[in-house]
């Protein structure tokens, strides 16, 4: 865990890294604590998971040096947001999924699937909710591993659990709590 929802895992060899925030996602949002490792440490990364367009999941500095550092990296998150990730990175290997659907990961020995989270996408004024937002589900033959991205608590984890009932680890990334009515279930 590197702070929020940024995390770094290694899964039956493949390398990944979840909403990779290496700095202050904005002038407004500002980290608490600085990051903890040096960001040019993260080489050879196969996968990037990107749950939503919020600035602290989808921070623009930090895919530009991963995108530069990684150029064979691929890159998966919601439906709408191909633009915005290959506007940070310029690459090509950009997957988009629907809830509940599974992304192509070609040779990899994985499976994964974006899923529901009771969230939002918002990341200017005027596209609130034009990008999806979701969690992750991996699997390899051994280990089910949900990335939750930011969720709310609600019905999709019971859903979740009729689908995928062996997840053998939960990570859900800290602090995110507001805003307040989107915590109620």
């Amino acid at each position: 865990w590197l702070g929020h929802s940024t995390f770094f895992m290694r899964l039956n060899g493949i390398t990944m890294l979840t909403a990779p925030v290496f700095g202050n996602a904005s002038l407004v949002v500002r980290r608490k604590a600085p990051f903890p490792l040096n960001p040019a440490l993260f080489q050879n990364i196969d996968l990037v998971l990107i749950s939503h367009d919020h600035r602290d999941h989808c921070d623009t500095a930090s895919l530009q040096l991963l995108a530069k550092q990684n150029p064979n990296a691929r890159y998966f998150c919601g439906l709408g947001m191909q633009a915005l990730v290959k506007s940070a990175t310029g690459s090509n290997q950009i997957q988009t999924a629907g809830w509940y659907q599974q992304f192509n990961t070609g040779n990899l020995p994985l499976q994964c699937y974006f899923v529901p989270a009771r969230h939002w996408a918002k990341r200017d004024l005027f596209d609130t909710n034009k990008r999806l937002w979701g969690a992750f589900v991996l699997q390899t033959n051994t280990t089910t591993i949900y990335f939750s991205g930011d969720t709310g608590y609600g019905n999709h984890f019971a859903d979740l659990s009729g689908i995928f009932p062996q997840i053998d680890y939960c990570i859900i990334g800290v602090g995110a709590y507001k805003p307040e009515w989107l915590m109620y279930s």
